[in-house]
């Protein structure tokens, strides 16, 4: 009896053997097995997420270079349109006041209105008709009228051109300010047109004295805007 125990002791021995050591190398292939799993998902986690930072980084680079290159261009176009309104504003104020400085022609010796003619902006045929007008004077003050209102015309449209062509890169509040003025120098200018190319018609100058009075003021506060927005700009790149 007692052999048979034992007999039995020793295959449950044996048994409890085989199984710990079963478990044993179960568990050892089951740790690696977990560990390889848990490795390569660790692995496809990081290269997503390096995915993902890389996209991240090219979509900030692009804002950022985007930023650069807008801050720029604006930085560009607001001091090429404050010399463009300044421009319009002084070719257009002393003309649609009516300012005209021309001497007396009437009164000059052959030589010296010769001389004078010669040199002036007059087209020849305008030379030849201001030679044989009666009223010199007042031919040549209507001819320099019309070449100040050319000129104050070919301004303005300049700006107006530019200002329409680069609004884009200005801010609104700034693009406002310029607008307006811009609807100053045209309202005068057109009054202005309107008295000279209208035979009869009475002198009006309720546009221009507007630009006079209101005109200083506007140009002076734009400037300080322009300036500020550009230091910050400069400063800041906001």
């Amino acid at each position: 009896m007692d052999t048979w125990l034992h007999d039995i002791a020793v295959v449950l021995g044996s048994v409890s053997a085989s199984i710990a050591a079963l478990w044993g190398i179960s568990k050892l292939f089951f740790d690696k097995w977990l560990s390889n799993r848990f490795g390569q998902q660790l692995e496809a986690f990081k290269s997503l997420q390096q995915q993902e930072l890389v996209k991240l980084q090219l979509q900030l680079n692009t804002m950022f270079d985007r930023n650069i290159k807008l801050h720029q261009r604006e930085f560009d176009v607001l001091p090429d349109a404050w010399s463009r309104v300044n421009d319009a504003y002084n070719q257009t104020h002393a003309i649609a006041l009516g300012y005209s400085m021309t001497p007396d022609l009437n009164k000059w010796e052959p030589e010296r209105l010769e001389a004078y003619i010669a040199d002036s902006f007059l087209d020849d045929f305008q030379k030849k008709e201001l030679r044989a007008a009666p009223d010199k004077t007042k031919y040549f003050t209507r001819a320099q009228d019309f070449h100040a209102l050319g000129k104050a015309w070919n301004s303005c449209w300049n700006f107006r051109d530019y200002l329409s062509k680069n609004a884009i890169f200005i801010q609104d509040d700034l693009k406002r300010q310029f607008k307006e003025i811009d609807q100053l120098l045209f309202d005068a200018i057109f009054e202005r047109k309107a008295s000279l190319q209208i035979a009869g018609l009475a002198q009006k100058f309720d546009k221009g004295l507007k630009l006079h009075n209101e005109g200083p003021a506007l140009l002076n506060t734009l400037e300080k805007d322009v300036q500020a927005r550009l230091w910050i700009s400069t400063n800041t790149n906001v």
